[in-house]
């Protein structure tokens, strides 16, 4: 079964993500990977960028990260999909991702993505459609918030590949078999508990 142009924002705790127009992703997708010019870069992204994306995009999937830096990325995920899903959008001079855990984030998935389109830096840099790659950092997200999961229960899921870590019919095929995976994501996300049946 598949879900053709069904978007990650079925599960209902995504309701209406894609419409928060306070997350225009060309207000900070270009500081997925930051100069080293003007930009003067902190000891953690520089040493994530060390540790991990000098490693290639297979080193950023969920699974392959360490304790420190999956942890900094889950910090990053739970605050972008809490985000992401509250109705007020934000203020114009708000900075998303600001933060580094954030930067990290998003340097993560534009390692994915250009590993992916096979980029190579000495081609000129290909535009990326907002929504696309605002998709693609909710399906990087929501693989780590399902990698955390399944580290702390007894849930499994086949693990995301470079090719996959994006597919949105995995997600969906997760939400399927697991249907308490939404009620989970709404705990750990926004902190609403799962539904407990009454005592008779």
């Amino acid at each position: 079964m598949t879900a053709p142009d069904t978007p990650i924002y079925r599960f209902p705790i995504f309701k209406g993500l894609c419409h928060n127009a306070g997350l225009s992703i060309h207000r900070f997708k270009m500081q997925a990977r930051p100069a080293t010019g003007d930009t003067i870069l902190s000891m953690s992204i520089n040493q994530f960028m060390d540790d991990v994306i000098s490693r290639g995009a297979e080193a950023v999937l969920p699974q392959n990260l360490n304790e420190e830096w999956f942890e900094r990325l889950f910090i990053a995920a739970k605050a972008f999909l809490f985000m992401a899903i509250q109705e007020k959008a934000l203020e114009e001079e708000e900075e998303p991702f600001k933060d580094e855990n954030s930067m990290m984030l998003l340097t993560a998935v534009t390692e994915l993505f250009q590993s992916q389109k096979s980029y190579a830096p000495e081609k000129e840099d290909e535009a990326v459609d907002e929504g696309v790659f605002f998709e693609y950092l909710s399906c990087y997200c929501l693989s780590i918030i399902f990698e955390a999961i399944q580290k702390e229960s007894e849930f499994t899921f086949v693990p995301p590949t470079i090719e996959t870590i994006f597919d949105r019919e995995r997600l969906y095929d997760i939400e399927q078999e697991t249907p308490v995976i939404t009620e989970i994501l709404n705990e750990i996300v926004v902190g609403t508990p799962p539904k407990i049946a009454e005592e008779e």
